[in-house]
């Protein structure tokens, strides 16, 4: 479980750059009704704008959600990313990012006035997140995963407060978030399998020294990551292959 969290902890930190445009993001119109597409500076390739979902988003299958997440990040599109996750797993990403808010404050940064301002627009000023975190992950506690997770459930508008984040973050973020970003451009999933409402696979990157799990469960109709996955039934070498999914 210690992988997932960290998985985790890395998606906060692309999604707290999310919605941020980077200066250099110098884009092509396309001859087909000036769609903005991707242009290529240096070799790089330059992603689209983000476009906000206009319904609900749903995932057909753990490889959709997979693929949809790959596509947000590129994009910075932190609408879908928060709705490619489990509820729990949001609230604890969205309480990530509320804890690096907060550490402006404590460490009295140059936006210390901003992040305090965004912490009582959002109801957070009065709570302690580095505290919680270090009582929960004191001997017999909950684990800090659980003090961020309960932090960010009381976040009622999550993408707002993840919007105007990001743009308050991005300096002291970049390089961090760069090294993150290029994380699921990098991986890909295999060897999933699908046990009625929950699915686990692998995450293969040729730049991580070992394979790493990744656990899915349908949520409203909709398949999303968790980091909290139930046991599966069969065991794994053990799956049939009507149950593989590509």
């Amino acid at each position: 479980m210690a992988s997932l969290f960290k998985f985790s902890l890395i998606v906060a930190a692309t999604l707290a750059l999310a919605g941020c445009s980077s200066s250099n993001d110098d884009r092509a119109k396309s001859e087909n009704g000036g769609e903005e597409v991707a242009s290529e500076v240096k070799g790089e390739r330059k992603p689209r704008k983000p476009t906000i979902p206009s319904g609900p988003i749903v995932n057909a299958s753990p490889q959709e959600c997979f693929e949809r997440m790959i596509a947000a990040t590129e994009v910075k599109d932190v609408v879908t990313l928060l709705a490619c996750f489990a509820t729990e797993d949001r609230n604890r990403n969205v309480g990530m990012v509320a804890f690096q808010v907060e550490r402006l404050v404590f460490f009295q940064t140059d936006q210390k006035d901003q992040a305090l301002a965004l912490l009582t627009k959002y109801h957070l000023e009065k709570t302690d997140i580095m505290g919680m975190m270090q009582i929960f992950d004191s001997p017999g506690g909950q684990g800090a995963a659980k003090a961020v997770e309960i932090v960010g459930s009381q976040v009622k508008d999550q993408t707002a407060f993840m919007q105007e984040a990001a743009d308050l973050l991005n300096p002291d973020l970049k390089d961090e978030s760069e090294v993150a970003a290029k994380q699921p451009q990098t991986t890909k999933l295999a060897d999933v399998k699908v046990e009625g409402d929950f699915a686990e696979g692998t995450l293969k990157n040729k730049e991580l020294d070992r394979d790493e799990p990744i656990y899915f469960v349908k949520e409203n109709g909709s398949w999303v990551v968790t980091a909290n996955p139930p046991e599966m039934e069969t065991p794994p070498g053990k799956v049939s292959e009507d149950k593989l999914v590509d």
